[in-house]
């Protein structure tokens, strides 16, 4: 495959050269052909301008993608899918549940926990064997918000004023063994180095290296439903206003794309399209 040596410029707004195997691998992951990867890097190196934008990049290798390989451009949006679970943080707590349920624990999401001092709403509180999490979902719709340190900040001391109510309830034993920061975008360094330096679990995008929200996402296999190319803006947010969060319940229960105005027509398509991207067998 032919290499594009040129500049793009990031969401950040940093200028960098374009990779060529990033892209492939990011194209791979989703599953695309060879075949359909060279057509995307010949694509891209077409219409190249100066100073190119990486969001221009992933349209024109999604518009093909979504021609060629329909299952495949809805893994390739993972990314911009999660951002689609919005715009209220609730979806996103219930995702995380999910995948944290996948892994073996027991979950409970949106949970009034009673501080020594004050009441706390937890986004998601966990179990597995004798060792109990709380965790805290930071959504962002826009890829460029970044959570700074004022947020593990907050969401320590509140884990805090919890642990110290259990610590009195339960004796020094406390219940709670571990606190989760978990956000769709990234981490400032400041808000890294200090999360991690009083014990919290941060989980972003690409942090830490391994156990990141991508890799999380990937291993699990559980995509959302905002994944999924053959349903509209509007019929998606009828179903996570339902609670539906996963294609997985779509792949288990095509009813519930009738209860969201899915004409009979489309329904095989959108199931289609759900169950490969799920890898099942209907």
């Amino acid at each position: 495959m032919e290499k594009i040596n040129r500049k793009v410029t990031k969401a950040n707004g940093d200028l960098v050269s374009f990779s060529n195997e990033k892209l492939i691998k990011s194209l791979k992951k989703a599953g695309a052909s060879n075949d359909t990867i060279a057509i995307i890097l010949s694509k891209v190196k077409k219409e190249y301008y100066s100073k190119m934008d990486t969001k221009d990049i992933f349209k024109i290798a999604f518009s093909l993608l979504k021609n060629m390989q329909t299952p495949v451009a809805g893994k390739y949006k993972l990314k911009k899918a999660i951002q689609e679970l919005g715009p209220s943080g609730y979806p996103f707590e219930r995702y995380i549940g999910e995948i944290l349920k996948h892994r073996g624990l027991q979950v409970r999401v949106g949970i009034i926990v009673q501080g020594e001092c004050v009441k706390h709403e937890v986004d998601v509180v966990a179990k597995k064997g004798d060792k109990h999490y709380m965790v805290e979902c930071k959504f962002h719709s826009n890829s460029k918000t970044t959570c700074h340190v004022k947020t593990p900040l907050y969401i320590h001391s509140r884990f805090l004023d919890i642990e110290r109510a259990w610590r009195k309830q339960f004796g020094d034993e406390s219940m709670f063994q571990e606190g989760w920061l978990v956000t769709n975008t990234r981490f400032s360094e400041d808000a890294t180095q200090y999360g991690t330096c009083v014990g919290l679990k941060m989980v972003s995008w690409d942090f830490p290296e391994e156990g990141n929200l991508r890799e999380l996402i990937e291993t699990s296999g559980l995509h959302p439903i905002t994944c999924l190319t053959t349903l509209t803006k509007k019929q998606k947010q009828k179903l996570l206003k339902k609670f539906i969060v996963l294609c997985r319940d779509i792949c288990q229960n095509e009813q519930l794309l009738t209860e969201v105005g899915v004409p009979q027509a489309a329904t095989q398509q959108v199931m289609k399209e759900a169950t490969a991207i799920c890898e099942v067998t209907p």
